[in-house]
C-alpha cells in the first residue's frame, strides 16, 4: 500500500485515473486476448485469458509462454511457467481505456485493449 500511496504522489497524469481491483480486471480479462501496447503504439505482447486463471502469454516475434494470474492486495500477479518471479501491475480505468503500471517500472504505462484473437494472438488455442 506505501508504495501505492507514493506512486499515486509521483504520477500526478494519472491521478483522475480509477484503480481497478483485481476481481473488476479479471471480470474485463475473462475470455479474452488482451493487446498490450506503450505509448508509442507498438505492440509489447498479447495474452489470452482462460479458464482456471491460466493465461497464455505471446511476444510480437511469436513466444509464448503459459502462467498463472492470482490477486495480491490491489494487484494482479502473474507466476509464468518460464520465469523465476511474479510480475505484478496496477490496473486503472479511465472510461473505455486501460493502463497497466507494471511494479519495477511506474513510469512506463502499458495501454491495454481486447484484441481480434485471429488478427494478432500468435500462440494456438489452448482451453
Amino acid at each position: 500500500m506505501r508504495n501505492l500511496l507514493i506512486w499515486l504522489l509521483l504520477a500526478q497524469p494519472l491521478h483522475a485515473q480509477e484503480l481497478m481491483s483485481p476481481a473488476e480486471f479479471a471480470a474485463f480479462a475473462d475470455g479474452q486476448v488482451l493487446g498490450f501496447s506503450v505509448s508509442s503504439g507498438d505492440l509489447y505482447g498479447t495474452e489470452r485469458y482462460l479458464p482456471g486463471q491460466r493465461v497464455l502469454w505471446s511476444t510480437p516475434n511469436g513466444r509464448c509462454t503459459g502462467g498463472d494470474w492470482f490477486a495480491r492486495g490491489d494487484r494482479m500477479c502473474f507466476r509464468y511457467d518460464d520465469a523465476g518471479q511474479d510480475k505484478c501491475w496496477l490496473f486503472f480505468r479511465t472510461g473505455d481505456t486501460i493502463t497497466g503500471m507494471f511494479e519495477w517500472n511506474w513510469a512506463k504505462p502499458i495501454y491495454v485493449e481486447v484484441i481480434d484473437e485471429t488478427e494478432m494472438f500468435a500462440c494456438g488455442k489452448l482451453s
